[in-house]
């Protein structure tokens, strides 16, 4: 006979699905980034119908105290599927600006886009549920994501919360979901593909996007300053530049110390692109800087 394994067997740690490699909802082939993106609305979008519903379906029998325990812990587990994917939300704002974009006119629920939506729609959600089962941490929690839910309290507070919820109407859960697949689709094919992001011979470049955006491989763009952004305009004309000819498009300027700190800002992403005289000689610069075209059905 094998023996019963021991109680206190420590769970699996909880894997975050920003690192699911498949769609959370749907079938959409997207870049990782994006699926991070879209896996983390559709996550918390699920899990916040998932309180409403449960509440109201506590609501609708009367509330049976013999059920009242499964219907806590249903909450609970959603409030803390939640709460638990807050330290990831930094992968929305790496593709914030593609998706809002992207974003289709009366698709995003009063966001800049679907997804922003998406993680307002469980983030209020959550705050009601917070707000009536824990109060004592209700504050602390607004000012720190560390903080987490008393879910303890869930069970005896089932009809607050369900009343609570029950003031409002919810946006359909489906159609967010629905919105930010279509979302991140479009900001994926708006992306260039492969074979015109690769320079000949496999040179290094720069891509800029308008606006002071560019991007080491045409998705992940960093904004740039004004002074820096001033150069590289006059390396998207021209390739190689000596000092004299840099002076001539953008005027006086300390021209060792901003290609040497766009070569080390920004994770130094652009440094491969980029070769300068070395020490303090002088010579041309060189930085490859191409525009990325977006096709006329974009």
């Amino acid at each position: 006979m094998s023996e019963k394994p021991p109680d206190d067997v420590p769970a699996p740690p909880r894997t975050s699905v920003t690192q699911l490699e498949t769609p959370f909802v749907g079938n959409e082939s997207l870049p990782p980034d994006l699926l991070a993106a879209f896996n983390l609305a559709a996550h918390a979008v699920t899990h916040a119908r998932q309180i409403v519903f449960t509440t109201q379906m506590f609501a609708s029998t009367g509330g049976n105290e013999s059920d009242a325990e499964g219907y806590a812990r249903l909450i609970a587990d959603s409030a803390q599927e939640i709460w638990s994917e807050y330290p990831n939300h930094d992968v929305m704002v790496r593709v914030i600006k593609e998706l809002a974009s992207a974003a289709e006119p009366g698709s995003h629920f009063h966001s800049a886009s679907a997804h922003e939506s998406a993680l307002a729609f469980a983030d209020l959600v959550l705050d009601r549920v917070w707000w009536v089962a824990d109060p004592m941490h209700y504050s602390q929690f607004r000012k720190s994501n560390v903080v987490q839910i008393d879910v303890t309290k869930v069970r005896d507070r089932l009809w607050s919360i369900a009343g609570q919820l029950a003031k409002r109407k919810w946006p359909e859960a489906d159609e967010i979901i629905q919105a930010c697949a279509r979302e991140a689709k479009k900001a994926a094919a708006r992306r260039p593909p492969d074979s015109v992001l690769r320079g000949p011979r496999g040179e290094a470049t720069i891509w800029y996007h308008g606006n002071r955006c560019y991007s080491h491989d045409g998705m992940n763009m960093r904004t740039v300053t004004i002074e820096e952004d001033d150069i590289l305009q006059a390396f998207l004309a021209k390739s190689t530049l000596d000092r004299k000819e840099l002076e001539q498009v953008c005027g006086q300027r300390d021209f060792a110390r901003i290609v040497g700190a766009l070569r080390t800002r920004y994770t130094g992403v652009f440094a491969a692109a980029i070769q300068k005289p070395p020490g303090q000689a002088s010579g041309s610069y060189s930085i490859r800087v191409r525009k990325v075209q977006r096709s006329k059905s974009q």
